[in-house]
């Protein structure tokens, strides 16, 4: 059977559905052919929420079962997934995890049952249709979705009689939902990271010299030797990791991998 079958179009939506009854520890699955959604539909006394199609919606958190979610897109009977949504959901009546990827990387999970796949269009061909998802539980928003992030923090301070900073930016790294990420296990914790192989430091004073060191899987520092010539106030010097600093990531994957406006402020 043809499994590589692609969507049309896919608004850069990505649906998938996936075994167990964790989100966390599911095996997931790509559905293709996702154009749009709709949902979660859902109303109580005091609250209705309908048609949330952008990312850019308030979360709204603790909403309860009682909703649908709906999907429109293309199915092909030659994609193996969509067989499987026809002959074994359909009809198997499970809840199971469902989560819609969005291109920001904004993930949206809940407990889904497929109770409707109505077909448009011929035998062979890629047909119409509209996945209906009774939801049990609670919808989980998870802005940023699978991404880890960095967050940064500074304490530089440069001394404008000698030009020496003192101080240090610490960075550290906050893996996401489903994100292993960490700082690369190929230097030891209190080791310097290699400039130019693991990050890149740039509009640094004349007179310092920076290093970035790793302080352990999820947290790295970067400080200043030297001093600086001209002792001025800067606030553009540049520091970008590579993708070799990291583990079970690239650097693109991870939100706030360059950080461009670090300051040192002489006083």
């Amino acid at each position: 059977m043809a499994v590589s079958y692609q969507a049309r179009t896919s608004k850069g939506l990505k649906f998938f559905r996936g075994t167990g009854s964790s989100f966390a520890t599911a095996v997931w699955e790509h559905v293709p052919g996702i154009s749009a959604w709709n949902g979660p539909n859902i109303s109580k006394p005091t609250i209705t929420v309908t048609t949330t199609q952008s990312e850019a919606v308030e979360k709204i958190s603790d909403i309860p079962d009682n909703g649908t979610i709906t999907f429109n897109g293309y199915v092909d009977d030659l994609c193996e997934t969509h067989q499987n949504l026809l002959t074994q959901d359909l009809y198997s009546r499970d809840y199971r995890p469902c989560k819609v990827e969005f291109p920001t990387g904004t993930v949206m999970y809940f407990m889904g049952q497929l109770t409707g796949m109505p077909l448009s269009g011929g035998v062979g061909a890629a047909n119409t249709t509209t996945y209906t998802f009774d939801v049990s539980g609670k919808i989980e928003w998870v802005f940023g979705g699978k991404r880890a992030t960095l967050s940064w923090d500074s304490t530089l301070a440069g001394t404008e009689s000698t030009g020496a900073v003192t101080g240090k930016v610490t960075v550290t790294l906050i893996p996401g939902k489903e994100s292993t990420a960490k700082f690369t296990t190929s230097v030891e914790n209190a080791v310097n990271f290699t400039a130019n192989t693991h990050y890149k430091l740039a509009n640094v004073p004349a007179g310092l010299v920076g290093a970035l060191k790793k302080v352990s899987d999820t947290v790295a520092e970067l400080s200043f030797t030297g001093a600086a010539t001209n002792k001025a106030d800067v606030s553009n010097i540049a520091l970008t990791f590579m993708d070799s600093a990291f583990a079970n990531a690239d650097a693109n994957l991870i939100s706030g991998s360059t950080k461009t406006d670090i300051a040192i402020t002489f006083v």
